[in-house]
């Protein structure tokens, strides 16, 4: 059984960071909870949190991004319950 999810918040920074906003290279789409970057610099490190909720629960996954070259990389971050 499939039970809907809201995503409460994307946030670069953990718990306390800024809520993760979209542009031309960052797509962050609570509806969905997906977070894709693309084109990585330097500026895009960081840990990465999701906040997800239901009337069973809370959950949180985190993701830690570090860039060591300049290649493209695209990241994605799902989280279900």
């Amino acid at each position: 059984m499939m039970m809907m999810v809201t995503i409460v918040s994307l946030r670069v920074g953990g718990q306390d960071g800024l809520p993760v906003t979209s542009d031309d290279r960052v797509i962050a789409n609570t509806r969905s909870g997906q977070l894709k970057i693309t084109s990585l610099t330097q500026y895009d490190v960081g840990k990465y949190l999701c906040i997800a909720s239901n009337t069973v629960g809370r959950m949180t996954a985190e993701r830690i991004i570090n860039v060591h070259s300049r290649h493209i990389i695209q990241f994605s971050l799902h989280v279900c319950l």
